[in-house]
């Protein structure tokens, strides 16, 4: 098969794809009731949907596989399958049974070669599409479980468990990469095994900026309906911001920004409203400590900064900038604030 579309649909479990099959190969004794089955194949995904919600977005398949088939038995044993999914490398186990109510599946996957965009590429596209280009290395783990039925009604069990010790991450926009990561990641579709109990957790991440501490800490749950809990303490260097603006005027940046006990908390449909979104929870602090831009080839220096938020509203009780022959003095609010960074953020 060369240059073939392939489109899946299936109403009754909420399940779409579409991925174009740019060279696979199949190769077995299909007149036997049980043989092997060998394959291999480059594929290019354009989604995946399932319960609504889209993920690998764009990305780069392929996979070799070996596989004993029972036509008799409706069951199809892994021997040897490997799997790719960009630059990441996965082995597979188990074995998948077909039944008139769905298939079932009883499979692990181990990745053998891969980073951080391991665990991007997985998560929905509403999370995945602004961290695409992080990359890592490191002592990285990954393993992801399937185990259950595909029905009507149910979707197997899922959970992924994810680390990264020693580990530095980065990305073509930052100069400034994150080093002596570690940290902790699961992934499961819960209980219920839909998206509504499905939950995403990244604990204890803890790296090194110019060997000053960060800390973070993700949690999100109900991806119909996201709820988020999110932390972070630490300094970042403002070499390592700037170029995330993603803004071709801004072209250097110097110093550090100190971030204090900055928490969100709540639903992601309340952080987007303005209506709503005194529903949230955020505080924190933020302080510049000889901070500037390079901004049209004028150098902006913060020469004394703080802003500290508190719900919805940022108040800046100084802030002080100089640059291109001015002196600024700033003082005063900012409302509806967490409305108009994640509009911000999506456009990015």
């Amino acid at each position: 098969m060369k240059n073939i579309e392939l489109i899946y649909e299936d109403a009754s479990t909420h399940q779409s794809l579409l991925m174009t099959v740019i060279d696979a190969t199949f190769a077995g004794q299909f007149s036997e009731k049980k043989f092997f089955l060998e394959s291999e194949a480059i594929l290019q995904s354009s989604f995946v949907e399932i319960d609504s919600t889209r993920y690998l977005i764009g990305a780069n398949l392929g996979y070799t596989a070996k596989a004993l088939i029972d036509l008799e038995q409706n069951i199809y044993n892994l021997q040897n399958v490997n799997l790719v999914l960009n630059e990441n490398r996965f082995k597979a186990d188990g074995k998948i049974e077909l039944f008139n109510t769905g298939p079932s599946f009883d499979l692990y996957l181990d990745c053998t070669e891969g980073n951080v965009s391991s665990v991007i590429a997985l998560l929905p596209e509403q999370f995945s599409k602004n961290l695409g280009e992080l990359t890592s290395d490191g002592n990285f783990d990954f393993k992801t479980y399937i185990k259950g039925q595909a029905t009507k009604d149910l979707n197997p069990e899922i959970r992924t468990e994810i680390s990264l010790q020693n580990g530095r991450i980065e990305s073509p926009r930052s100069q400034e990469p994150l080093r002596d990561v570690s940290f902790t990641a699961n992934f499961t579709n819960g209980k219920y095994r839909n998206n509504e109990s499905t939950v995403f957790e990244i604990k204890n991440l803890k790296g090194y900026f110019n060997r000053e501490l960060f800390e973070m800490r993700l949690l999100v749950d109900n991806f119909d309906k996201p709820n988020i809990d999110f932390s972070m303490n630490g300094a970042v260097p403002m070499e390592a911001v700037y170029g995330l603006l993603n803004n071709p005027k801004i072209t250097a940046g110097s110093g550090e920004i100190e971030i204090k006990n900055l928490t969100l908390k709540g639903l992601y449909e309340d952080m987007i409203n303005t209506n709503r979104v005194s529903q949230v929870q955020a505080s924190g602090e933020v302080e510049f400590d000889d901070a500037s831009l390079t901004i049209n080839d004028e150098k902006m220096m913060i020469d004394q900064g703080r802003l500290l938020l508190h719900g919805d509203t940022l108040l800046v009780p100084e802030f002080k900038l100089d640059g291109a022959g001015s002196d600024i003095l700033f003082k005063g609010q900012a409302i509806h604030i967490i409305p108009r960074f994640f509009c911000g953020f999506d456009q990015s």
